[in-house]
């Protein structure tokens, strides 16, 4: 498929891979990669607040000065208005979130050096119209632009956009009121796809320069600008725990050598995990879904929404429950490094998913960890943790709690 309007999910996936950025696991098996998720030694996020991410992913953190009318400043100068055909559409529909506004200027500031920009959603164009990312909200303008032009709507990697043309602008700013409004992200690159820029839902950019030279001159860009960006890398939230010790049960297992919460270890001593490490025997008799339900059932998890299992010559794996349709979900995904099937001879950092979202429900409310409370809360055996540890089936776990659940 040639079009001047579309990239193909081949191409696509073939310009990241040159360009040296690590590629996540795609929903669908059998998809190229096309989602970016930079590793935290290369990783640069420009934001409007400072957010929870593990501390690896602060070390190049920038958020947005506030002027005296605690607007972002960036809002209000020159050379980050929008292109004239996007003002004119920005002015007749605003956005249903202003706080959008600072991310997006500062976005197309940067892709402005380029004639077109690419874009394609978190996960893909996929489903028969390509746009079967939507879940009840729409797109028109994007539906009506593949409809219309493609007879293979899912093949498409990325779209191009023309920020000179109206019809391209409205297109792009239905799009940044969808993010503003609901769980949506989407990436945008220049055309070699050589810089990638994720516009995030929680008012953020996290950008994938791979080039050290061109990730340094953005640095600099962001740095030498403190009445515009305060340079808040390597920030610490009060949520912040320092190192302590998890239930040893718990890490048992599930074969772990540690759990961290943001970044933070939490282990135990290594004469325990030596007289225990049958323990780890556990990951080919019993589902790591079934050993996290069991776990959250008993309250042997750690506050909070997301936590990493290291383990002992094994990938890290990162866990984060997601609550869907008001039911709360284990996610859990690692690194590793794949062949390029686009590129011979090259590899690229993959996310694979360990359990996907949907799979494993959760039998437990996660709760928020505050201020001044403890990560580790004291707990008590279960039956089903004994037999976790024997290395026998806990069984089904026990029904979800009757508390009222946060808002996702």
């Amino acid at each position: 498929m040639t079009h001047p309007r579309f990239l193909t999910k081949t191409e696509l996936h073939k310009r990241l891979v040159q360009h040296g950025h690590s590629l996540c696991e795609p929903e669908t098996k059998g998809e190229l990669r096309v989602d970016v998720w930079p590793p935290p030694e290369i990783a640069v996020i420009v934001a409007l607040e400072v957010d929870a991410f593990a501390p690896a992913y602060r070390q190049r953190y920038f958020v947005f000065v506030r002027d005296e009318n605690r607007d972002p400043a960036v809002e209000h100068a020159p050379e980050f208005a929008y292109p004239a055909a996007l003002a004119a559409v920005a002015a007749r529909t605003p956005v249903t979130s202003l706080r959008m506004d600072a991310p997006v200027r500062w976005l197309l500031f940067r892709l402005k050096r380029f004639p077109r920009l690419l874009l394609w959603p978190e996960g893909g164009f996929r489903g028969p119209d390509g746009c079967g990312f939507l879940r009840r909200d729409k797109l028109p303008r994007l539906q009506r632009l593949m409809q219309d032009t493609l007879p293979t709507p899912a093949a498409v990697g990325a779209v191009s956009l023309d920020l000179s043309i109206p019809g391209d602008c409205e297109l792009l700013w239905e799009l940044v009121d969808l993010v503003a409004q609901w769980s949506y992200d989407f990436y945008f690159s220049d055309p070699d796809g050589r810089e990638v820029y994720l516009l995030h839902h929680h008012e953020q950019v996290v950008i994938s320069i791979p080039a050290d030279r061109a990730r340094q001159e953005l640095l600099r860009e962001l740095g030498g600008r403190p009445n515009l960006f305060e340079d808040c890398s390597g920030y610490i939230l009060e949520s912040d725990e320092g190192e302590g010790c998890a239930d040893s049960r718990a890490l048992v297992a599930l074969g772990a050598t540690a759990i961290l919460v943001g970044g933070v270890s939490y282990g135990f001593d290594r004469a325990v995990l030596d007289i225990e490490r049958t323990g780890m025997q556990l990951a080919d008799q019993v589902t790591l879904g079934r050993r996290l339900q069991v776990l959250g059932a008993a309250g042997m998890l750690p506050g909070g929404y997301a936590f990493d299992i290291a383990q002992e010559d094994q990938p890290t794996i990162h866990v984060v429950l997601v609550q869907k349709g008001g039911q709360w979900y284990f996610t859990a995904w690692h690194w590793e490094q794949w062949p390029s099937r686009a590129v011979v001879g090259t590899s690229y950092n993959a996310a694979v998913n360990d359990i996907q979202l949907g799979e494993v429900p959760a039998f437990h409310i996660p709760q928020p960890i505050l201020e001044g409370e403890p990560i580790w809360q004291e707990s008590t055996g279960t039956p089903a943790v004994e037999a976790l540890l024997q290395g026998r089936d806990p069984g089904p776990p026990s029904s979800p709690s009757q508390k009222s659940t946060p808002g996702g």
